[in-house]
């Protein structure tokens, strides 16, 4: 009678009780520090940094959502990484507002043709 297969390894061999008993073997004997985190990363999204992420999600209008696609196409990234750039830039621009003391925090429409990005009474330019 022929033994079970449960599938088969990347290089095509047959994964069986055999197979599985060598591995529960080996993990029952434990691993030292690294010697599962340093094997390269497989398949899947690859890590933003060293941190674990939060996934969350926002709601766009359609029309918000087109323009920040047609810019995240022109500019080769993702809509998500298009908005962490974004909330990025207003955390440090709006920062910097803060520490001014200015009341009124205001980002213009993406379509403005102002070089300026932000309004905020007479607030010196935090690029300046």
């Amino acid at each position: 009678m022929s033994e079970k297969v449960y599938g088969y390894t990347k290089s095509g061999n047959p994964i069986d009780n055999e197979m599985i008993e060598r591995f529960v073997g080996e993990a029952e004997q434990g691993y030292e520090d690294g010697q599962l985190t340093d094997r390269p990363r497989g398949r899947g999204r690859p890590p933003l940094g060293d941190a674990a992420k939060v996934v969350g999600s926002l709601r766009l209008e359609p029309a918000l959502r087109e323009e920040a696609e047609a810019r995240a196409n022109a500019e080769g990234v993702s809509v998500s990484e298009l908005v962490r750039r974004a909330l990025r830039e207003y955390l440090h621009v709006s920062s910097f507002l803060l520490e001014c003391e200015k009341p009124l925090l205001r980002f213009r429409p993406a379509r403005c043709n102002c070089p300026r990005r932000v309004r905020c009474g007479d607030a010196r330019d935090p690029e300046a």
